[in-house]
């Protein structure tokens, strides 16, 4: 089962992100220090699924890093907003084995692991995949060596996962800006087995083609540009790639929010 673990939101100051989101209503918290990588980040959950806001701490070692995410960081550390995300998988190796035999080159599985405010260390795998045929980074795979079940109890016992006061509980989809929505998708139902849900256009504010699909459990929205617009715009000056979330609540609509570089719907 894959399902979607978190989205990755680069920030050039956590602290000032953490305040930002705050007084949009979400609740964050500190996550803690990747020491290896130079890093270090707060979270905001949504169910189990979370937006990562991570920050370069020490940029000697973050240059030194070998892992992709920290190199794509770096690559492009004078932007903030949403650049990556990560789906969550119950058999790394497996998927590993997978990807290569449908033409994908893999990074990986190796371990990642961070040091949280009060001491504990938590730990994980993480895999990596590209391709010539994607102009765009795709989506890296992650499992973690504790259960999810176990690892929500302990933070909710620990009081940092909290309700959103906005009314926010569910990472609905990801948003990618992309070119060519067919083209990506020839690929990706290849590569990922992905299943159409539905698709629309948005005439209004992104003026984009839409195309949502789900990776199993996982969902992502493809945006298009139809004309002038945001995504046109977006892509124009930070290329294709992820850039932001639909979130769920009792809201009957959603507005579209840009909050620290990345946008979000809820």
């Amino acid at each position: 089962m894959i399902s979607l673990d978190h989205v990755v939101h680069a920030v050039h100051n956590r602290k000032s992100a953490e305040t930002l989101f705050t007084q949009q209503g979400f609740h964050v918290f500190e996550g803690g220090k990747h020491e290896d990588w130079g890093t270090s980040n707060s979270l905001s959950y949504f169910g189990s699924s979370y937006i990562e806001f991570i920050s370069i701490d020490q940029a000697e070692k973050s240059n030194m890093s070998l892992n992709p995410l920290i190199m794509q960081l770096m690559k492009e550390k004078d932007r903030e907003g949403v650049f990556q995300a990560a789906l969550r998988t119950d058999n790394i190796a497996g998927d590993a084995v997978t990807f290569r035999k449908l033409g994908l080159n893999v990074t990986g599985p190796f371990e990642g692991s961070r040091k949280t405010e009060d001491g504990n260390r938590i730990s994980w795998k993480m895999m990596f995949v590209s391709s010539p045929l994607s102009s765009f980074e795709l989506p890296f795979f992650i499992e973690w060596n504790q259960p999810v079940h176990v690892r929500m109890d302990q933070m909710k016992d620990a009081g940092v996962i909290k309700e959103h006061l906005n009314g926010a509980q569910h990472i609905r989809s990801v948003f990618y800006a992309v070119k060519d929505i067919s083209l990506v998708l020839s690929n990706w139902n290849k590569w990922f087995n992905t299943k159409k849900i539905k698709s629309y256009t948005d005439s209004q504010e992104l003026n984009a083609i839409c195309t949502e699909v789900k990776i199993s459990d996982a969902s992502i929205t493809f945006f298009e540009p139809k004309g002038e617009g945001l995504i046109k715009e977006m892509i124009k000056n930070q290329g294709e790639g992820p850039f932001g979330a639909g979130l769920t609540g009792p809201k009957r609509t959603s507005s579209l929010y840009s909050i620290a570089g990345g946008y979000y719907s809820y």
